[in-house]
């Protein structure tokens, strides 16, 4: 029985009929929508695709982003940048922005911490909605909904709440947890898009 199903997704795979890049484990992140092109590791990705932990997606270009669903019920958004799935566990899952913008929701969980980490930074998350943005050289997280702890190179952290958002630097001692200039309107709407509106 296992052999037949074996073979009937490899003649699915081989037909076209689904596209599975990646699924050597039981983490996969699965592609809901896409604007533009997006790739991992130099492959096309189409809606319904799933990729595994530790490979880079990419939605390079202005405008260009995709959404993935992560099967630990988190969702994300990479606009014009590239993104990674470092390590994936029931306790503590990390992730990599490595360039652009990354708008994330995650479900709140008591007993699994999310680490995002960027060039200058880390941000730990428990449940909340968020920007996170890898910028030349410097990181950027404003909060939609709930709280992220920032945290630096130096060790120096700050817990950013709702409406409130911060830069990091590499060469920053301390930072400030500013109140958001962005319009938070336009970046609920963005979570809305994705499916998960702020309330």
């Amino acid at each position: 029985m296992i052999r037949l199903k074996i073979l009937i997704m490899m003649a699915l795979c081989l037909n076209g009929l689904m596209n599975v890049v990646y699924s050597a484990d039981s983490f996969f992140a699965e592609v809901k929508k896409i604007r533009g092109v997006a790739y991992v590791e130099g492959k096309e990705l189409k809606i319904g695709d799933r990729v595994g932990a530790g490979k880079i997606i990419s939605a390079k270009g202005k405008g260009n982003f995709i959404d993935i669903k992560l099967s630990n019920g988190a969702a994300m958004r990479i606009v014009g940048g590239e993104f990674r799935v470092s390590k994936v566990s029931n306790r503590m899952s990390v992730y990599e922005i490595l360039m652009g913008k990354v708008f994330s929701y995650f479900k709140k969980t008591s007993n699994s911490q999310h680490i995002i980490k960027t060039k200058q930074a880390a941000f730990a998350v428990r449940g909340t909605r968020f920007l996170a943005e890898q910028q030349e050289d410097k990181s950027f997280l404003c909060v939609c909904e709930g709280s992220v702890q920032a945290s630096n190179d130096t060790g120096k952290s700050v817990i950013v709440n709702a409406g409130s958002e911060v830069y990091i630097s590499k060469d920053d001692k301390d930072f400030v947890n500013n109140v958001a200039i962005r319009d938070m309107s336009k970046l609920k709407g963005v979570f809305s898009d994705m499916g998960y509106p702020v309330e």
